[in-house]
């Protein structure tokens, strides 16, 4: 099943289909592919949780990267349990604004204990406490890609790993971590193991 997304659509009828597009992300079931117009702008403001589910979100057409800005105080913006997904050809922001105590958490974050198989790619993140991560207490990675993209400009770290296995960064653009200004703490890639040994990790060409 493909979900289709443009804000531009008037008809009045949506569904999800091609022919009547969702007008928001937050319409979108994220039981397939998600795939929202080209130079769009969405806005979440509640968790965007997706649990057990294959898809993938990116663009349809061809331009400007659609923007999800992710508006959702102290909370996940997407959090993928369990996913197999690609997120490819987006931006996600926030305009949050940090004041130590409201933030965006994690533009998205991952968990699972049967297995995360995530492809991010192609994507831009920016604003957030956490640019991208997984949380702890997760058991099972098969596979983790990042790369081909940008995270920037992020409260903490821009890539928080608990559980680093079967993971792979490479070619991404990671700038100025740590935007706290009362700590200035943070990390481009920040790899945390609380639960299994380290395993089949590449970072390179970043």
């Amino acid at each position: 099943m493909t979900e289709w997304v443009d804000p531009d659509y008037a008809g009045g009828d949506s569904d999800g289909t091609e022919s009547k597009p969702w007008l928001t992300i937050t319409d979108a079931l994220f039981t397939g592919n998600v795939l929202v117009e080209a130079g769009s702008t969405h806005a979440i403001t509640a968790k965007k949780a997706i649990s057990g589910q294959t898809f993938t979100l990116g663009e349809n057409g061809t331009g400007t990267d659609p923007i999800i800005n992710i508006n959702v105080v102290n909370d996940y913006g997407i959090q993928l349990v369990n996913p197999t997904c690609t997120i490819e050809n987006v931006s996600l922001e926030t305009t949050i604004t940090h004041d130590g105590s409201n933030d965006a958490v994690f533009a998205i974050e991952m968990r699972g204990t049967t297995a995360v198989n995530a492809t991010l790619q192609n994507f831009n993140v920016s604003g957030t406490r956490f640019g991208v991560g997984i949380t702890p207490n997760t058991t099972i990675i098969e596979s983790l890609v990042i790369k081909d993209g940008a995270i920037s400009d992020n409260w903490t770290d821009n890539i928080l790993i608990a559980e680093a296995q079967n993971l792979e960064i490479s070619g991404m653009t990671l700038n100025t971590p740590g935007q706290n200004t009362a700590t200035n703490d943070g990390d481009n890639i920040q790899l945390v193991n609380t639960v299994n040994d380290m395993a089949n990790v590449s970072i390179h060409d970043n």
